[in-house]
């Protein structure tokens, strides 16, 4: 994390602020709903008023998190703007009006080019939840109730793949303990962030391993495209989760799933022991972390997955 200068700074903003926009990214994830929830209830409980804008849908097995959330707009005039787990500024809502307000930025990811006036950055954190945490209890140790605690824990199981990412330290487990102490749910909250599913979910789970393909010793592919989806009359809200299912059940050292859009593009969902996979969904136009990570290509599917696969295989 950077100096304390910098934490201190941003504290005596948000302290200050009356009106708060906090930014999500998109296609949010379990790290990034669950810190933006976390800080909304700090700061509304402080007497703030807050929104947090997400520039896409919140995914329906997320959406236990409470908070003000927005989809794609606003309708406050910000003070301050908090961007949270976002790895570079066009991946959020970022539109004309926003510039020239002051800008703190709270990530953990490596490649974050500390696009804010303020960057609070820890590319060694398991999570943004994890980074956020460490932030609270240095500015107001009193201000995590249960909920927040619970807000934070899910952020970091979410982004650690309950505690099995590399980025998992021991202070990953230090902290997320203070968490439980303070009350929250481990056990309900892993079940969520591993991607337990229901008996329906998990039914329909077991015609698309079906899919699966060994395509060389530690990559497992498993491509699944539209007319599967057609056939088994199943919509692609179905398939959240799957990945970190899939991964968290195989020995295969990188588990990657393709799945056509209706739209054509191809949603590519990858996680790894070792390979840094957030490098080769970089060149693909998307991004994340080292042992997860994804992108949305407009390449065709079949031409998509023997062109990855064979990215991945020459990296590994």
């Amino acid at each position: 994390m950077v100096g304390a200068t910098q934490s201190t700074e941003a504290w005596k903003l948000l302290s200050k602020a009356e009106k708060i926009i906090i930014l999500g990214h998109r296609n949010p994830d379990g790290d990034s709903v669950a810190s933006c929830a976390a800080l909304s209830s700090v700061l509304m409980n402080r007497g703030a008023e807050v929104e947090i804008v997400h520039p896409t849908e919140i995914p329906a097995r997320l959406q236990f998190l409470k908070g003000p959330h927005k989809i794609g707009e606003h309708s406050i005039k910000p003070d301050v703007i908090v961007a949270l787990d976002i790895a570079e500024k066009k991946r959020t809502y970022f539109p004309e009006t926003f510039e020239g307000i002051p800008l703190i930025n709270i990530d953990h990811h490596e490649c974050n080019p500390n696009f804010g006036d303020l960057n609070i950055v820890d590319g060694k954190a398991s999570s943004a939840a994890e980074v956020l945490y460490g932030l609270l209890k240095e500015w107001d140790p009193r201000c995590v109730t249960i909920d927040i605690a619970n807000d934070l824990l899910f952020g970091i199981l979410a982004d650690s793949i309950v505690f099995q990412t590399t980025m998992t330290s021991a202070k990953t487990l230090r902290e997320s303990a203070e968490l439980i102490d303070m009350g929250a749910n481990l056990r309900r909250l892993s079940l969520i962030a591993s991607g337990a599913a229901e008996p329906e979910k998990l039914k329909f789970w077991s015609e698309v391993i079906g899919l699966a393909r060994e395509v060389s010793p530690g990559l497992l592919s498993v491509a699944i495209p539209t007319t599967f989806m057609k056939e088994k009359n199943q919509p692609l809200k179905m398939l959240e989760g799957f990945v970190n299912f899939a991964a968290r059940n195989c020995t295969a050292g990188v588990v990657v799933v393709f799945s056509e859009q209706p739209s054509g593009a191809v949603k590519v969902s990858m996680r790894s022991h070792e390979l840094d996979v957030a490098k080769i969904a970089a060149k693909y136009g998307g991004g994340g972390h080292k042992n997860a990570a994804g992108a949305l290509s407009k390449a065709k599917f079949d031409e998509l997955v023997p062109s990855l696969l064979a990215e991945i295989e020459s990296s590994m």
